[in-house]
C-alpha cells in the first residue's frame, strides 16, 4: 500500500479484509480462486493478471508511475533498495511465521 500511495495509484486499489483461513470455507472466494497460495497480498492488476507477491505487485505498481522514481532503473542504487525490499519481506515472513 505504501507503495500504491507513493505512486498515487492508491484511489485504484480496492482493499479487501484479510480472513483467517481461505481453505475451510469462510474466506474470501477471490482471494482464493484468483491466488492458489491463499494469502494476502493479491493485487488483479488492469489487465486482468493476479500478482501474488509484495515485491512483485511493487514492481507493477511502479511500472505504472515511472515519475515518482520509486525503483532505480540500474546500478548499484537499484540493488540498494532491492535488498531492503527482500530484507523487509524476510523480516515480515519470520514474524507471521
Amino acid at each position: 500500500m505504501v507503495t500504491a500511495i507513493e505512486a498515487g495509484l492508491d484511489n485504484e486499489i480496492e482493499r479487501v479484509k484479510p480472513i483467517d483461513n481461505v481453505w475451510i470455507g469462510n474466506g474470501d472466494e477471490e482471494v482464493s480462486r484468483n491466488n492458489p497460495l491463499g494469502k494476502m497480498p493479491t493485487l488483479i492488476s488492469r489487465e486482468g493478471t493476479t500478482l501474488i507477491d509484495s515485491a512483485l505487485i511493487c514492481e507493477y505498481l511502479t511500472s505504472l508511475a515511472p515519475e515518482a522514481a520509486l525503483l532505480p532503473d540500474m546500478g548499484p542504487e537499484r540493488w540498494r533498495v532491492l535488498q531492503l525490499q527482500a530484507l523487509a519481506q524476510g523480516l515480515m515472513d519470520a514474524t507471521v511465521n
